[in-house]
């Protein structure tokens, strides 16, 4: 199996609308589709390709905090088949080095605090983690955790 990891694609924005899917809170699909579209075209969706089978298999998308100052990776996604062969350690060192690329010297990245598998994941990519926020996800009492990388 071979991956590659590239920008996201304008043909590819039913793929990352069918990631997106996958969270327990899906957006209404009109107003989603702009957003995922604006993020294309702004290079802030990342996707991990099976390239022998020309599968999408793996998505990070990326917003900004304080409108341009940061990138805060808010959503990740990787096929339940393609699990546990380190597609996120591709996804991650691609955008590593095109934020590096872009002028950026960190990463945040946010998490639902009940999902202790991607905290743990989190903390063996050696992110700090640096905060939360109570009452912002449509569940408030899950608090949203936040961590930071240095690039």
């Amino acid at each position: 199996m071979t991956i590659d990891v590239r920008h996201a694609l304008p043909e590819d924005l039913d793929a990352c609308l069918d990631f997106d899917r996958q969270e327990i809170h899906p957006p209404p699909i009109d107003e989603h589709r702009k957003l995922i579209a604006g993020l294309i075209t702004a290079q802030n969706i990342y996707v991990a390709e099976d390239s022998e089978n020309k599968k999408l298999v793996g998505y990070i998308r990326l917003d900004r905090i304080w409108t341009h100052m940061m990138p805060l990776v808010c959503w990740m996604y990787v096929d339940p088949d393609y699990r546990s062969r380190g597609i996120s350690l591709h996804l991650r060192s691609f955008i590593f080095n095109d934020l590096r690329r872009r002028g950026f010297d960190r990463l945040l990245y946010s998490v639902q605090a009940d999902r202790p598998h991607m905290i743990q994941f989190m903390m063996g990519m050696k992110f700090e983690a640096i905060g939360s926020l109570n009452k912002v996800n449509p569940d408030e009492g899950i608090a949203e955790l936040f961590f930071l990388q240095r690039l």
